[in-house]
């Protein structure tokens, strides 16, 4: 596992974790307080995130699906 490619490999899914890591830290510290106060701007904003995660998500497993090789 010395090559470039087995770097991206071991890389890639780090980032992910941190992006998810990120925004779970920001719906808790900012968004949920928020959410219990019944805002409403609050409920749409943590629908469209969670839409967009999913989005995310279902994209990148569509990429991964169709992709012949990793290496």
């Amino acid at each position: 596992m010395t090559s470039d490619s087995a770097l991206l490999v071991l890389a890639a899914p780090n980032r992910g974790l941190l992006v998810v890591a990120v925004l779970g830290a920001k719906i808790r510290w900012w968004l949920l307080p928020r959410v219990i106060r019944r805002e409403r701007t609050s409920l749409i904003a943590w629908g469209s995130v969670e839409v967009a995660v999913i989005g995310l998500a279902y994209g990148i497993a569509v990429v991964l699906s169709r992709a012949s090789t990793l290496i």
